[in-house]
């Protein structure tokens, strides 16, 4: 039986070396494979036999980080990576004439790539032209190219809502040179692939990124197949709540006090305008954080505004109190010195057990009694009207920044105007 088995096994291994070729890759194999290849399209033409019909480009969009947003120049600054798919009609083989190569990565030079732009970019036409990430060639015509950027975009914000807004910034990808009867741009999924983003940027936070392609209607009755990126995120506001909202709820708040300090003080004018130019620093600093536009004006600069226009209105009433109040110390003075010239008959009236008339000085120490009695009233009087309106006007903000409508930036094209058809 030992000879039976053996004639066996040999008989199935004969079998199976006859019914399937065995073969071994080369650089050789490899070489006529890239000659073959450069062959077939010399000129890199669009790959497709039918050239009536448009070619496919299939993407993934992919947002690793968020770099940064310059909020007064309103650019985003992101890194993204693009996995882009066609088919390519010229660059098929058959797997057995060169030594079952399935795929490689033949040189850029050899084949037909999309060239892609995009609206909002700052740079070339050509986002991918200085790119040296190669492509990956499968033998069925299948072309992979997986391509990293760092791309640097106009994003127009609304700071309407600063610090507690959130900005929605389109990315408008198109191709080069080609309308939507050539070549399409086609998105793999509606939501962009999130599993590689890098979460610790301190100052965003990514709310979404969106994915999709419209048609756009050209001024030569063209149309080009836009691939559009939506990407929502959220800023961090912890920073400039502790750093800008917290003091200048304070200072406001603290110059109310201006009427606690008596007028003999003498600090009741300089602590008015030292807050008020404390609140100028500040409101100068947040203008420095925002884009110089009309469009959108923010709501914490309107509400330092207000704060500054109760400022000045302090500083207004602190000097009015005490021009009457030294202007009162100088009647008294005046007064002073008219009763020390008259003659002295208080005997001549206590002889004759006749009251006197109250002197001057005694009528000039009642009158100031009651001015003294109705600046405290005045000063009492105003600190609850400031107080009133600083607290009407801070509660107003808070209200407006924490329960606020959803309005983000606002798209480059008008999709009211027909240019924009979702595809």
């Amino acid at each position: 039986m030992t000879w039976v088995t053996h004639v066996f096994g040999l008989t199935i291994l004969y079998i199976l070396f006859i019914t399937y070729d065995v073969t071994a890759q080369s650089i050789d194999d490899l070489l006529r494979l890239n000659n073959y290849l450069e062959r077939r399209n010399p000129k890199k033409l669009r790959p497709i036999k039918n050239q009536s019909q448009p070619l496919n480009v299939y993407i993934d969009f992919y947002l690793l980080n968020i770099i940064g947003l310059d909020d007064v120049q309103q650019n985003l600054h992101v890194s993204v990576v693009f996995n882009m798919s066609w088919k390519d009609d010229l660059l098929s083989w058959n797997e057995s004439e060169f030594g079952g190569i399935k795929s490689y990565v033949p040189s850029s030079d050899i084949l037909w790539m999309p060239a892609l732009s995009c609206f909002k970019y700052v740079g070339k036409m050509n986002i991918f032209e200085d790119s040296w990430q190669r492509v990956r060639v499968h033998s069925d015509g299948i072309v992979v190219w997986q391509v990293q950027k760092s791309l640097n975009l106009i994003c127009p914000l609304n700071m309407q809502y600063f610090p507690n807004d959130n900005q929605t910034c389109e990315l408008l990808f198109y191709t080069l040179q080609y309308t939507s009867d050539e070549v399409i741009l086609l998105s793999n999924s509606h939501k962009g692939r999130n599993n590689l983003y890098d979460s610790s940027n301190g100052e965003w936070e990514l709310n979404a990124v969106i994915t999709r392609t419209e048609l756009y209607q050209t001024d030569h009755s063209s149309q080009i197949v836009l691939f559009i990126v939506t990407i929502k995120i959220d800023r961090l506001y912890n920073f400039f709540l502790q750093n800008v909202i917290i003091p200048i709820f304070m200072l406001s708040f603290l110059n109310l006090f201006t009427f606690c300090l008596p007028d003999d003080s003498g600090e009741k004018i300089s602590f008015s305008l030292t807050v008020l130019l404390s609140q100028t620093v500040f409101l100068s600093t947040i203008s420095e954080s925002l884009p110089t536009t009309s469009l959108h004006l923010a709501y914490i600069t309107i509400y330092m505004n207000c704060l500054l226009i109760i400022s000045c209105s302090i500083s207004i009433a602190s000097i009015v109190l005490l021009y009457f109040h030294h202007h009162r110390k100088k009647l008294e003075k005046l007064s002073k010195n008219e009763s020390s010239k008259e003659p002295r008959v208080q005997d001549t009236f206590k002889s004759a057990k006749i009251h006197p008339m109250p002197s001057a000085q005694n009528q000039s120490f009642k009158k100031s009694s009651r001015f003294r009695c109705f600046s405290c009233t005045v000063d009492t009087m105003l600190f609850i009207i400031f107080f009133s309106v600083w607290l009407l006007i801070t509660v107003v903000f808070i209200i407006t920044i924490i329960f606020k409508n959803n309005i983000t930036g606002f798209p480059e094209f008008d999709n009211s105007s027909g240019n924009r058809k979702t595809f």
